[in-house]
């Protein structure tokens, strides 16, 4: 048995579970990547459904038990809303949260990597629409390899950079394959 966790986290996974519960999958702070259990959070009466978005910043609370461990309280830090309103934001976040889903050993903490992908979106948030987000996103990726100990890549181009994390974790990456409707792709 596991005792209570108290954390600040940004959740980067969630799976719909039974009739109303939800598997959200949160890289926190202190605690590193750790699975829980969002108990009721499909329900539309649940107060916890809003805060357990995708790239929420959270401040969360768990049960004691064995893993994974039921959420008890949760509440919204950011909801980062410049990225969310932006296709092409959203999609990059999503490309490296599944990279981070992947490739992270649960339980290990590691703040400088919390720190770093905080940072991150803040600064993703902060830019403007018309702004590109590829340079920080590419510096992120690079900041992932080496702080989890990958060789870099021999091909530094960053469109190479997909295929050298599917490499890595002997899959295919879903997030970067997601398209733009032509509406939205004028923007």
């Amino acid at each position: 048995m596991s005792a209570s966790i108290s954390d600040v986290g940004i959740i980067i996974h969630q799976t719909r579970f039974g009739e109303a519960d939800k598997f959200v999958k949160i890289l926190s702070e202190h605690h590193g990547l750790i699975d829980t259990v969002a108990k009721g959070a499909r329900r539309l009466t649940s107060r916890k459904s809003g805060h357990l978005d995708n790239l929420n910043l959270i401040r969360f609370s768990t049960n004691r038990g064995s893993t994974p461990q039921y959420l008890s309280q949760v509440e919204t830090v950011s909801g980062f809303p410049n990225i969310k309103s932006n296709l092409h934001k959203v999609r990059t976040c999503f490309y490296l949260t599944e990279i981070m889903h992947h490739t992270l050993v649960e339980g290990e903490a590691d703040d400088a990597l919390f720190f770093a992908f905080k940072n991150f979106l803040e600064s993703l948030d902060r830019l403007g629409d018309n702004e590109s987000s590829r340079d920080q996103a590419v510096e992120f990726q690079h900041f992932l390899i080496g702080h989890l100990g990958f060789p870099q890549p021999a091909d530094e181009r960053p469109e190479a950079l997909v295929s050298y994390f599917e490499s890595l974790i002997d899959r295919h990456l879903i997030s970067p394959k997601l398209t733009l409707s032509p509406a939205n792709a004028l923007k």
